[in-house]
Parts: C-alpha cells; sequence; structure tokens
C-alpha cells in the first residue's frame, strides 16, 4: 500500500482511504503486518484521512484502529453501525427491525444454528459452541 506517483503520471493524493480488515488488512484475521502498519501511519501524517470499514463488531476493529492510532469512526457490521471510538458515541445506527429480528432467532433456535449478535457494543451468543470462541478470538473478548 505505498503512496508514490507511479511512473512519470502524477497522481493526486487521494484524501480518504477505506480499508476493510479480513483478507484485506489482517494477516490470519488477527495481526496487521509492520509494513501496512507504516504505510497507514504515512497516509495520516499526509493528513489522507483512514476508515476501517468492516463486517465485524466494533470490539473487533479496535485491536487494529488502536495498533495504527486511528482516531476516525469505525465503520461496522457492513455499516449498519458506525462508532466513534474516541467519543465513545454512536454516529449512525441501523438495526434490524426487532420484529424480524426475533423471527429470526426462533427460526436459528429451532434449526439449532449457533445464535451470535451484536446490539451497541454488547454480543450476545446462545450458547458456547466452537463458532463463539472463534469469533471471541478474532474480536479478543468474551460474549
Amino acid at each position: 500500500m505505498g503512496l508514490r506517483k507511479r511512473g512519470t503520471q502524477n497522481m493526486a493524493k487521494p484524501e480518504l482511504i477505506a480499508i476493510d480488515l479480513d483478507g484485506t488488512l489482517l494477516v490470519n484475521h488477527y495481526h496487521i503486518s509492520e509494513e501496512n502498519i507504516a504505510a497507514i501511519r504515512q497516509a495520516v501524517s499526509q493528513g489522507i484521512l483512514i476508515y476501517l470499514v468492516s463486517g465485524r463488531a466494533i470490539a473487533g476493529m479496535l485491536p487494529a484502529a488502536d495498533a495504527m492510532n486511528l482516531t476516525n469512526p469505525l465503520v461496522s457490521l457492513n455499516g449498519s453501525f458506525i462508532f466513534d471510538h474516541i467519543g465513545e458515541q454512536t454516529v449512525f445506527s441501523h438495526p434490524i427491525p426487532r420484529g424480524l429480528a426475533n423471527n429470526a432467532i426462533k427460526i436459528f433456535k429451532r434449526k439449532g444454528i449457533y445464535l451470535g449478535y451484536h446490539a451497541n457494543l454488547n454480543w450476545y451468543v446462545d450458547k458456547d459452541c466452537q463458532e463463539m470462541r472463534a469469533e471471541g478470538k478474532s474480536m479478543g473478548r468474551e460474549p
């Protein structure tokens, strides 16, 4: 992720870079390479806004944001929850409507599917299982 000019062509400096975590920034879903940290810090020092954008919940994004000293709000849960982790306040929230969520929960329970969901900064699960432990490891926290 270099911020260099290609060939002889002048490229405009970006004003904002949005970066996904899993499969993009993170190595093995848990760590950021030193090369990526250096490139992102260089971008920030040049005045470029860096936003982390992920399907993860906020708790799973905080270690990456902290490792790079990022201060912009975190775009989580596929854009349905945006959180200012510095000011500790919700910027945007678009939860699943309660009736739809309750219907989904009933279906998951009836089919024996692991149920884990996030509401604001809280993480809820219906049982201790392999999926829950894997998700907890990626977020660095317990439900």
